[in-house]
């Protein structure tokens, strides 16, 4: 007797397609087997999907004045890609979780290899994962992501990650597509989920005007802009050093504008707000402590400990952790006895302080 292989089923939410002027995206460049040098010079023409959140001041990875500087082909003065491995293995997936999703959804998906522009928005670039084809013939977006299961929670109730909705809308404008697809691997699982967006007109006519404002304001006159109060101030801090390199001691002191004080008057307030705060968080970690203590000294060794009263039940751990290192003496002494081996193994990192210390009678 045959077995019959029952075909996936995947809902497709409905969706009204939005009233528009349809255009077609035009077929800039076949990127297959193009070499990455050739590939970062194309992707400097324009915005594409991935700059789009970078432009809208909510990126994760990137700030709008490193972007601004990637296009103008301004290199950074210090090399620094924490998301090269990230990278690898996204791209090395691709192909394979757009399998998983033909076969989760039981929808045609072909693999794209060619840059698209707008026929109006010259500046708006797409380099597509991959297309779908519905039953009914209707083609949209697929997009690819690989992330760690750290990030489920914002992929939870059907949600997707602003910076990549961002990122369909951007394709769906540029292909005048109306409906984009993502398809996610957590890593270490063996299921992705799928996620649908259908298209906004409204919320697209915004993200076109912020990269129209970008490309021509700041790309094309050649004005850094500035950082946005969206953006996180440790990524704002390593852009500048990262375009700006390493400090160097021996400049002579900046004067800084008057136009700057009440920036510094606001970081003196805060400071002192936020040692307040400190102090109050010394304090009570003191008294969690000496709460703990007696439990503690009942525990010994063990590292585990249960506590039941009613319907109420605690289970306490006093697990030891152990981390090695080597003290600052014994450092200089390997650099004296083995200096080939402590600069073989040895890592510079730089680090820089930001202190105000009020001058008195000024």
């Amino acid at each position: 007797m045959a077995t019959s292989i029952m075909k996936p089923v995947f809902s497709i939410p409905l969706f009204i397609v939005p009233a528009h002027s349809h255009h077609t995206p035009i077929e800039a460049i076949s990127t297959a087997e193009m070499p990455k040098e050739e590939w970062e010079e194309w992707r400097r023409k324009g915005i594409g999907g991935s700059d789009v959140s970078a432009v809208m001041g909510v990126s994760p990875w990137k700030t709008g004045f490193e972007l601004y500087h990637e296009k103008r082909g301004i290199a950074p003065a210090l090399e620094d890609d924490e998301n090269w491995a990230a990278k690898e293995i996204g791209s090395a997936l691709e192909d394979t979780v757009i399998k998983m999703f033909a076969r989760k959804t039981g929808l045609k998906a072909t693999k794209v290899k060619i840059l698209y522009r707008h026929p109006l928005y010259s500046w708006m670039q797409a380099n597509l994962d991959a297309i779908v084809e519905l039953e009914d013939g209707r083609r949209g977006v697929l997009e690819i992501k690989t992330s760690n299961a750290g990030r489920a929670k914002e992929w939870s109730n059907d949600g997707v990650p602003y910076e990549y909705e961002l990122q369909g809308r951007h394709y769906m404008a540029v292909m005048d597509l109306d409906f984009c697809f993502f398809c996610c691997l957590f890593l270490g699982e063996y299921e992705p989920i799928v996620r649908f967006i259908s298209r906004d007109m409204d919320m697209e006519a915004e993200i076109i005007e912020a990269e129209r404002h970008f490309w021509q304001e700041y790309v094309l006159a050649g004005v850094e802009p500035s950082f946005q109060a969206t953006e996180r101030g440790d990524m704002v801090l390593d852009a500048i050093r990262c375009y700006y390199g390493n400090a160097d001691p021996t400049q002579p002191a900046v004067t800084i504008p008057p136009d700057f004080m009440p920036q510094l008057d606001q970081v003196m307030e805060l400071r002192r707000q936020k040692s307040e705060l400190d102090a109050q968080s010394r304090k009570l970690d003191n008294e969690i402590k000496k709460l703990y203590a007696p439990i503690v000294k009942l525990m010994g060794k063990s590292c585990t400990g249960e506590c039941s009263a009613g319907t109420k039940a605690y289970t306490v751990t006093f697990k030891p952790t152990v981390r090695k290192g080597i003290p600052a003496a014994n450092l200089e002494e390997l650099e004296k006895s083995y200096p080939e081996a402590y600069e073989l193994y040895v890592v510079t990192s730089e680090s820089r302080m930001f202190k105000i210390s009020e001058k008195k009678g000024a």
